[in-house]
């Protein structure tokens, strides 16, 4: 038995077009399905398409299930430099690998972009200190005096600053 062509398949919310053909003096309902190509250089890998002709291009299908597979396999990345809100008049150059719709999401975000994987663990080490400062008015007290003596308030920001740049170094060795 022959296998079913994946044209004759129909998805439940696919978008049909429909027209009335006046053929011989008889009125027929025409149902075509609406099928649409999609040419463009989505990987911004200039260079893979450089002298390639569109009738050498590599036809993809794509449907809900192989999106991510098709992502993954054409090697997304976005290079972009963005204003830094950590720091006056600086840029962040952030380097996104983009494997499934997943990677858009700000976690996703968040984890390849050094500086701000530095503020989420930050984040979280205050929110634990935050925890524990609840229970002891001494720790308390100090860490006020901390923040409202400048020198002392820069020597923390440098030591966090610090601990995470090692943090970072280390997660970037285990990467490679």
């Amino acid at each position: 038995m022959a296998s079913k062509s994946f044209q004759d398949e129909v998805p439940a919310s696919r978008v049909n077009i429909r027209y009335r053909n006046k053929k011989d003096g008889n009125d027929e309902d025409v149902e075509l399905p609406q099928r649409v190509v999609v040419l463009g250089d989505f990987t911004q890998n200039n260079d893979d398409f450089v002298d390639v002709e569109v009738e050498e291009m590599e036809k993809i299908s794509i449907n809900k299930k192989t999106f991510d597979d098709v992502m993954k396999s054409m090697n997304i990345g976005l290079d972009v430099n963005v204003d830094s809100h950590l720091k006056k008049d600086e840029e962040i150059n952030a380097k996104l690998k983009i494997q499934s719709m997943k990677d858009f999401s700000p976690d996703s975000i968040v984890e390849q972009v050094p500086e701000l994987r530095g503020l989420k663990k930050v984040r979280g080490l205050l929110n634990d200190l935050k925890a524990k400062i609840i229970t002891n008015k001494q720790f308390k007290n100090e860490l006020q005096n901390i923040l409202l003596d400048d020198e002392l308030k820069n020597k923390l920001v440098s030591e966090i600053n610090e601990a995470t740049k090692s943090d970072d170094d280390a997660s970037s060795s285990k990467e490679s």
